[in-house]
């Protein structure tokens, strides 16, 4: 079965189903965007260059719903 390696906020690491992975993105109504998507690296820049994260996925919330199912998704 496929798979994400991510890390968790606390730093350690963590392998994501792709099953779970697509059901959280049928949950929302915006998009979910993975390394290597369109969009991906213009979602994940920010205006100080010097920080250059790579997050495994980036949630582009189309309202308050959308925020609060990937705050729960997290917690």
């Amino acid at each position: 079965m496929a798979h994400l390696e991510a890390v968790t906020t606390t730093g350690s690491p963590v392998l994501v189903e792709e099953a779970n992975i697509e059901e959280f993105q049928t949950s929302l109504r915006g998009t979910l965007l993975r390394a290597g998507d369109e969009g991906y690296d213009e979602a994940r820049s920010i205006y100080n260059a010097m920080i250059d994260k790579r997050p495994a996925l980036i949630a582009r919330c189309a309202g308050a719903a959308d925020v609060v199912r990937c705050v729960l998704a997290v917690s």
